[in-house]
């Protein structure tokens, strides 16, 4: 009489390689959406503080805002597409807040499909076109200078420059001597010294 093999009740080893593959992903797809949005967040923060927008840079600041509230969207969506009784619940909530704002027609979050749709393809190609816009203009403008930072002279043979917001003439100071007279100029040849 041979004797079977017993396995775990209804399941067999390639079920559990798919379900461990699928646990696998879903958890890299989360963790690396809490790093996105933790790193999203202390830029948000740091440019904030930084007043980022100042010197002709307020575009470059909407475009980073508008992507991180579009962020937040897409995580939304990735919520409403678990099928879940706790994404239902979050659905259900949702309705209600998209109706009340008139936009329900728009948004079927009871749609578990439509969901998904606007979770994988639509929001994050949206969010992806503002980041190289954004990305784009932060190439284009620099990045912000601190406060106290002396604006950059436009050329070296005028009188005047233009403060970090370009928007006043602010007469050009002379370079200051060094301290230290062996800094100040290179030894003549055949002078003293040699």
């Amino acid at each position: 009489m041979a004797v079977a093999q017993h396995l775990p009740q209804g399941r067999n080893q390639a079920e559990d390689r798919h379900l461990n593959f699928h646990e696998t992903r879903d958890k890299l797809h989360l963790w690396s959406v809490e790093l996105f949005f933790f790193c999203m967040v202390i830029h948000l923060w740091g440019k904030f503080f930084m007043a980022a927008w100042r010197g002709k840079r307020g575009l470059t600041w909407v475009t980073g805002a508008i992507a991180f509230i579009g962020s937040i969207g897409t995580a939304s969506t990735g919520y409403l597409s678990q099928t879940n009784f706790d994404s239902q619940w979050t659905a259900g909530q949702a309705k209600d807040g998209l109706n009340a704002v008139g936009v329900g027609a728009v948004f079927n979050v009871l749609d578990t499909g439509q969901m998904l749709l606007w979770h994988v393809m639509l929001l994050p190609l949206i969010v992806g076109v503002l980041i190289v816009l954004h990305v784009i203009l932060v190439r284009r403008h620099g990045v912000v200078p601190p406060f106290d930072a002396e604006p950059p002279v436009n050329d070296a043979s005028s009188e005047t420059r233009r403060d970090s917001l370009g928007d006043q003439s602010v007469p050009a100071t002379p370079m200051a001597a060094p301290a230290d007279a062996s800094l100040a100029a290179p030894a003549q040849p055949g002078g003293a010294g040699r």
